[in-house]
């Protein structure tokens, strides 16, 4: 089968890619800087206090200059090339990456977006009354102000609770038995787009919020991903009859037929939604683009049964995270119960929500975010045809494991100088926490790294300092 990528999709690691440390820009082009190659490249010409001079000007200093000036070329330390907007921001938030810094999808992000269709599907079944029940109960008298960022979350839990208790939730949700793969992306997949935010103002016009526009990367549309398969079912779970019992999954929902009649029911719902809301609140420049867009998937999904089509990931939206059960007509008062526990939307304002997310790709070209398409007719296409056509092809996620550092470090005597292995913990740019893979060692160790690695990364570091047979610094050496 075959995932197409028909808007760009941003799935972000967390971390912002800064002007001067990660990329910099040179005739109106973006520049990506190989900060690991240009960090190695510093230590090697072991010169008292160059690393942190370069990094303490890069900042401010045009990168080019900068690296030619201390005897290098910077070219060797380009590893992208991509278009620049104009006045552009000077962050751009960064796409996720595994371990061995290669771009990927996670299964993670295809399940969460499955569950909020099939969400969707099992709110269906209970009443107006029971919905509202069920969202009183998630309000803590002791903290009456709830978190809106989280009501997405706690939502998706308690409408989809089996458990006799809401702390027990996870194990009774019956997702737990797909399982979905994670895709690897090649670097000529990734480009850079332009986020807008499309307010509605109090003249019923979509007005863009100025201070709001931000610069992710993203995978471009019109990419393809060739798999073998889109998810399987955790058979193991099935034992002893348990999943039927108290997971309550059938597993007839998850057969081809009707998995792909279930998500482009919710897919057409939706995308009508969208394109209403569109018609009737304008913008000049992007609503007709946006609409034009979403008449396309409409007829995608009524003209091939072979596909399904579905919203995932950063800009996606509220609506699209909950299940959309603001479809619904008889699901008013539950919307309100919801937007008066986490105070979502303005007062006074019925329609919510009343923003709307849009990528400008380089090109001119205008999206709104996040749309999927899985074709599950393509099974059988040869080598040839895999080159040519298909712009990344399925690679596993590799797996790093832990207890081979931990077993060679075991019971190992440290000098200064030595160099052990540590896994990244948490960023705070321009310093990297790490845990030493040895198990007499608890601490967090800290060493500048201002690009920023990826947590969980394996990395080595040297010893720097012992102190009473004790490692009390490190610097970094290389990732492994």
């Amino acid at each position: 089968m075959l995932i197409r990528f028909l808007s760009p999709v941003h799935i972000g690691s967390g971390q912002e890619l800064q002007k001067g440390i990660d990329y910099d820009i040179k005739d109106n082009s973006l520049f990506f800087i190989d900060q690991e190659k240009l960090f190695n490249a510093l230590v090697e010409k072991n010169e008292l206090g160059l690393v942190e001079k370069f990094f303490d000007d890069c900042i401010t200093t045009d990168f080019f200059k900068l690296v030619t000036s201390i005897g290098l070329n910077p070219n060797d330390f380009v590893y992208m090339k991509r278009s620049y907007y104009d006045k552009m921001k000077d962050t751009i938030k960064e796409f996720i990456r595994d371990g061995n810094g290669n771009y990927y999808i996670p299964g993670s992000s295809f399940k969460g977006a499955i569950k909020s269709v099939y969400f969707e599907k099992k709110l269906q079944n209970k009443s107006v009354a029971q919905l509202n029940k069920d969202i009183e109960s998630m309000i803590n008298p002791n903290k009456p102000n709830s978190d809106k960022k989280k009501a997405a979350n706690k939502l998706m839990k308690v409408f989809s609770q089996t458990a006799p208790k809401p702390s027990e939730s996870s194990n009774y949700d019956f997702f737990r038995v797909l399982q979905f793969k994670d895709f690897e992306l090649q670097e000529k997949t990734i480009g850079v787009v332009e986020n807008l935010i499309l307010s509605l103002q109090s003249d019923n016009s979509l007005k863009v919020k100025e201070d709001k526009k931000s610069y992710a990367q993203a995978v471009f549309p019109d990419t393809e991903i060739l798999v073998d398969r889109f998810f399987k079912i955790d058979k193991n779970l099935f034992k002893e009859g348990k999943m039927q019992s108290k997971l309550q999954f059938d597993i007839q929902l998850f057969d081809e037929t009707n998995f792909i009649n279930i998500v482009n029911d919710y897919a057409k719902k939706t995308i009508k939604s969208e394109i209403e809301f569109f018609k009737r609140y304008q913008n000049k420049d992007y609503t007709n683009k946006i609409i034009n867009f979403y008449n396309k998937l409409l007829e995608k999904i009524e003209k091939n049964k072979n596909l399904i089509i579905f919203r995932m990931s950063a800009g996606s939206g509220w609506k699209f995270m909950t299940g959309n059960i603001t479809l619904t007509n008889d699901r008013v008062d539950v919307i309100k119960t919801i937007r008066r526990i986490y105070r979502l939307g303005k007062d006074r304002v019925d329609i919510f929500p009343k923003t709307r997310r849009i990528a400008v790709c380089p090109d001119g070209s205008v999206y709104p975010l996040g749309w999927i398409e899985v074709d599950f007719s393509v099974d059988k296409l040869t080598q040839k045809d895999v080159n040519e056509e298909v712009n990344s092809v399925l690679i596993e996620k590799p797996k790093k494991s832990k207890e081979t550092y931990y077993q060679k470090n075991l019971n190992r005597k440290y000098r200064q100088g030595d160099k052990l292995e540590a896994e990244v913990v948490s960023v705070n740019k321009p310093n990297v926490n790490v845990m030493l893979l040895d198990d007499r060692y608890k601490d967090v160790f800290s060493f500048k790294y201002p690009a920023g690695l990826v947590l969980n990364t394996i990395v080595e570091v040297e010893i720097k300092q012992i102190v009473k047979d004790k490692i009390t610094q490190v610097a970094f050496s290389k990732k492994l």
